[in-house]
Parts: C-alpha cells; structure tokens; sequence
C-alpha cells in the first residue's frame, strides 16, 4: 500500500458490497458524483483531500484513503472500509446524463446494470433475482421522473 495523492483520485470507480450493492463514483479535482443501484442518485459531494484524508463537506465526515495499485483504493473509517476499483475514463457515467434525452439516459442504465452484474459475478453472488428486481425498480422509478420532467 502507499500513500493517496489528489490526482490518484480523479476518474470513473465502482465499490459492491452487500449493504450498499453496486455504486459508481465520478470524482473530479473537487466533487464527486455517486450512483447506487439500491439509492439511486446520491448527488454531488463537495470535497478535500489532505494527509491521506478525503473530507465530505456536505455529510461532515472523513475516510481514510490508500492505494492498493494504479486500479484500486481502499477507503476506510473506523473499522469499516470499502474498495474501489477503477472503471474506464470513456464510460457513460450518470453524471454525464444530465437528464440530457430518454436514449442516452436509457443507454446508461443498460450500461450500468451490465458493469453491476458484472461487479455481481466477480463477487460471488450468483443469484440475481433480488438484485434484478432492485434495478428494475430503480429504473421505473428515474423513468416516471423523466415522465413528469417533460410533461410539465
């Protein structure tokens, strides 16, 4: 392990683990975008990197950050800790979507329940009807949004 500089963070990261399911993490030179398969959109969080230290501004909370290799950080608070793994720069991200039209917005979610049951698989869960049934309700429920977006 060594130790996390800022730039080690930029880019596309995905973490899976059993509470939170599959998540994507967008992270700039400042923010960070995150989009879970249980959640949602969990929106853009404001932060700052020092002494190995990413500090949410908005939730008010630190985790400690190091690097495993150029593909994977560890992020950790407490005694919990999750991993991230690095995802390609050119991927369709959320935070790219921008509500922009139904095609792309229906092209991430493809893209994304793809890398998710792909995350799924690497991870040993084998059995995706529960899983399956919290990407479909999720994708209804960003739909309906869409939906009442144009319509009003």
């Amino acid at each position: 392990m060594r130790n996390c500089e800022r730039n080690d963070l930029i880019g596309n990261w995905y973490l899976f683990n059993a509470d939170i399911g599959y998540s994507e993490l967008t992270i700039d030179t400042h923010e960070i975008s995150i989009f879970s398969h249980y959640m949602g959109n969990l929106g853009i969080q404001s932060y700052s990197y020092d002494n190995d230290s990413l500090h949410y501004i908005h939730l008010g909370y630190s985790v400690g950050v190091k690097i495993l290799s150029d593909t994977t950080i560890v992020l950790s608070i407490k005694s919990m800790s999750d991993t991230l793994f690095a995802l390609p720069k050119d991927i369709l991200t959320y935070d790219k979507t921008h509500y922009q039209n139904d095609s792309l917005f229906a092209l991430f979610y493809r893209e994304f329940e793809l890398r998710a049951r792909n995350a799924g698989n690497r991870n040993g869960y084998g059995n995706f009807e529960d899983y399956d049934k919290s990407i479909i309700d999720l994708i209804e429920i960003e739909e309906e949004i869409l939906i009442n977006r144009i319509k009003n």
